[in-house]
């Protein structure tokens, strides 16, 4: 082994090490043969190793500055090629850590909506509407994610289609685990043009940083893990600036391209349809004197994905402009902007620091004119999330994600710009310096928010959905709340919310379901437990007083009883509960 390779290999192991000594390590199976890694001291003392190896050689011939700025021009003449091996790593690690579960609210709703796209229709019949008599009958049978159609007896997802488009095919071939790896795929693009924007922008320290940047990102990395939109919409946003950044004449086909991207963006997320004017005014005012059909190339895909999403909102909400989260003046108001404010400032410094906000400073950059645009950009998406409505959990900063992104690279370009002043013989130490602090700081985050146990948290509702599809009748009914998403995607079984029923309609439900045929379950977090008891205090079946049938998860879980288990257990007899973890 040459020097030079010592030095490569010394740092190498060094990042190995600090990637267990970060994540704890892992433990995977391929073809039933166990791969673990657990502790991070023997690649750290064989790093050591092969430094002091590299550092006698080096000595002794009196090479170590050359190298040193070896290593300097290395780095700058492979940086695409490691921005590549960081985003493949990132979406490993996505698809190590991934739920591939259908838990709760967004990802039952994104996963079922794909599912009834690739069956090619965009409503969902309800078995029960002419059953339910009950107040507020057609609300109650909708679960998370859904909503009464305008045609009665059907059902309308309450989410946008992009995300479910794109998810349709892949679920038509592999179900859940095929979908769920659409935020995955979408996670490599988006370190992919992450650090293509650096590069364009800086250089290649800079395609450096901002791939391990947003790779290491506690927000990128827990909705990579789990059938969510705000990857997929990230990667569109940033694969439209990629493809108009370059100052040299853009192409129609680049144009187009980047249109395609931009309306992507429209399709997965519609309430940010007004930033594709950004882009589409970038690519007018540059000046050249194909400005007008360049501006036609990228408006026409983002017309048409407009009219597409005007025309479902039409069919499923009865106006163009009501979505299934209401109208604009029931999700934004301006008296949203101090509270979210408050919250997303508390959310960044908490999990990324403070070193997002010099941003703006990169105005200075030798790419200005163009760093106006980006900023703009990142302005008017923080300015559209400011005045929607207000959230109290942390992991609603993935509404920025598209702007945290971009203001990486700006961060990036500046800090690339600094390292530039450094000597050659430093200049490596420096950056694998700043690259391990950023990774560092950003990963320690992610693991005390819990980013890398959100598999086990969610597994729950794919373990009780299984379970009750193979023990619930057909014509059973399942009362549930958090998890009625996630219930009726496993087991296709119709819906009660409880938390939309009314305290006296629970007994005409229990009622008339029963004389109707139906058998009923109650599926809750452990959580709503007492808050559903509380709901409907004296009503037998609320009272959740005899064992469940089913107990599935880990640190989180969900009990399911059968409601006819009841009166045999108040006579004596007794039966065990299943437990699946």
């Amino acid at each position: 082994m040459s020097r030079r390779s010592l030095l490569f290999v010394a740092l190498l192991l060094a990042t190995v090490s600090f990637i267990l000594f970060l994540s704890g390590g892992f433990i995977t199976r391929v073809e039933g043969i166990r791969f673990s890694a657990r502790s991070p001291l023997p690649s750290l003392v064989a790093a050591l190793i092969a430094c002091l190896a590299w550092l006698a050689l080096a000595w002794r011939a009196q090479a170590v500055a050359d190298d040193l700025e070896h290593v300097d021009y290395w780095l700058s003449r492979r940086a695409e090629m490691l921005a590549l091996a960081i985003a493949a790593f990132a979406a490993a690690v996505a698809l190590q850590f991934g739920t591939f579960s259908a838990s709760g609210s967004d990802p039952s709703g994104y996963l079922s909506q794909a599912e009834l796209l690739w069956q090619q229709r965009i409503m969902r019949a309800e078995p029960l509407a002419s059953v339910a008599q009950w107040a507020n009958g057609a609300l109650t049978l909708a679960p998370l994610g859904w909503y009464p159609a305008l045609e009665v007896g059907f059902q309308v997802p309450t989410y946008a289609a992009g995300l479910p488009l794109l998810m349709a095919p892949l679920h038509g071939v592999g179900g859940s685990i095929g979908a769920s790896l659409v935020p995955i795929v979408s996670f490599f693009v988006v370190v992919c043009t992450t650090a293509a924007l650096a590069l364009r922008l800086s250089g290649p320290t800079a395609a450096l940083i901002a791939a391990v940047w947003i790779a290491s990102s506690p927000v990128a990395l827990i909705e990579a893990m789990q059938p969510m939109s705000d990857v997929p919409v990230t990667a569109a946003w940033l694969g439209c600036w990629m493809l108009i950044v370059p100052w040299g004449k853009a192409g129609y086909i680049r144009v187009l391209l980047a249109g395609i991207a931009a309306a992507t963006a429209v399709l997965i997320r519609p309430n940010l349809a007004p930033l594709a004017i950004i882009p589409a005014l970038c690519l007018y005012f540059r000046g050249r004197s194909s400005a007008k059909s360049a501006l036609v190339a990228f408006a026409t895909p983002v017309a048409l994905a407009g009219l597409l999403v005007a025309y479902l909102q039409w069919r499923w909400f009865g106006s163009p402009l009501r979505s299934g989260y209401g109208t604009a003046g029931e999700i934004y108001a301006l008296a949203n902007m101090l509270p979210n404010a408050g919250l997303y400032s508390r959310w960044l410094l908490e999990t990324h620091g403070p070193w997002l906000l010099p941003a703006p400073i990169a105005l200075i950059l030798p790419g200005g004119p163009f760093v106006r645009w980006l900023l703009l950009f990142v302005s008017a998406t923080v300015a559209a999330y400011l005045v929607y409505a207000v959230f109290d959990v942390w992991t609603y900063l993935r509404f920025m994600l598209p702007a945290l992104a971009i203001a990486m690279v700006l961060v990036a370009a500046l800090v690339s710009e600094l390292l530039t002043r450094v000597p050659a013989v430093v200049r490596p130490v420096a950056i694998m310096v700043v690259v391990f602090a950023i990774a560092a700081a950003n990963l320690s985050a992610a693991q005390s928010h819990g980013v890398f146990r959100l598999a086990t948290q969610q597994s729950r509702a794919a373990l009780a959905g299984r379970y009750l599809a193979a023990s619930i009748p057909p014509r059973g009914v399942i009362i549930a709340g958090e998890q009625s998403g996630s219930t009726r995607y496993y087991t296709g079984r119709s819906i009660v919310r409880w938390d939309f029923a009314t305290a006296e309609a629970l007994p005409a439900v229990v009622d008339q379901l029963t004389r109707a045929g139906h058998e009923i379950w109650i599926a809750l977090d452990t959580w709503e437990e007492e808050p559903f008891r509380r709901k409907f205090p004296g009503i037998a079946a609320a009272a959740l007083d005899w064992p469940p049938r089913l107990e599935a998860g880990t640190e989180m879980l969900m009990r399911a009883w059968r409601l006819r288990d009841r009166e045999p257990f108040m006579r004596g007899e007794t039966y065990p509960t299943d437990r699946l973890r």
